[in-house]
């Protein structure tokens, strides 16, 4: 995903670049640009989206009670595996009957599961 967030990053600065330029000068139509630079910036958005989409399948396709989280929630846990709260958080969408799991001290060993019941 480096290279769509590249594309993302190229895509935002030119973004923050016609807004400040626009609050600036208060001529918004004069500022934005060409329409055509627009309609890229939008294609490159909708191809980063593609890309995001087939990721988070393939992710999926590893662990299909993935398919039991939303594209939101996926990222989440996907972008901070290593923060052990942000797994705890959607762990019962996951696990039905599982209300959180507990870890070995200091480590990212599964210690136990604990149930809705305790």
């Amino acid at each position: 995903m480096r290279e769509e967030a590249a594309k993302f990053e190229s895509v935002d600065k030119s973004f923050k670049k016609h807004m400040a330029a626009t609050a600036r000068s208060k001529f918004v139509y004069k500022n934005l640009g060409s329409h055509e630079s627009w309609i890229r910036y939008k294609d490159v958005l909708a191809e980063i989206q593609k890309e995001l989409e087939k990721y988070l399948e393939e992710k999926r396709n590893d662990f299909p009670r993935f398919y039991f989280l939303s594209n939101d929630e996926l990222i989440e846990i996907l972008a901070k595996a290593n923060d052990l709260e942000a797994i705890q958080r959607n762990i019962r969408k996951c696990f039905e009957s599982v209300s959180k799991i507990l870890f070995v001290e200091e480590s990212r060993y599964i210690e136990s599961l604990v149930s809705l019941e305790g």
